[in-house]
């Protein structure tokens, strides 16, 4: 995998749809999403993803929600209620399938401090 560049991962959701994410790894058991705020996507994150990874505090994903980001499939939209909680246990889950040992932890910034 890339470690330390601006080339996004996917996973896929649910409905078919690669969604995107950063990923830094790190020689640590634990592995952390961090969901961005409501007004910016994951690439003001990416200094702290590198950080916690490069000082072996953990492995982190840095997803763009659904409607963030370079490539949104529509910018600042849903199908419906609940779609965002909907791709964040399919990241999860994603995240689990990568590190079958790891202990998984979400964090967030603003908005995306509000888990589901």
């Amino acid at each position: 995998m890339n470690t330390f560049n601006d080339d996004f991962q996917t996973f896929t959701a649910r409905d078919g749809s690669l969604l995107p994410y950063r990923y830094f790894e790190g020689p640590s058991d634990t592995v952390l999403i961090f969901l961005h705020g409501i007004t910016e996507p994951s690439l003001y994150l990416r200094d702290l993803g590198r950080y916690l990874a490069q000082n072996g505090l953990a492995t982190v994903y840095l997803p763009d929600l659904r409607g963030y980001g370079n490539n949104p499939i529509r910018r600042g939209d849903i199908d419906y209620v609940g779609q965002l909680d909907d791709d964040i246990e399919d990241l999860f889950r994603h995240v689990q399938s990568c590190h079958t040992d790891a202990r998984i932890i979400f964090g967030g910034h603003s908005a995306g401090a509000r888990l589901p």
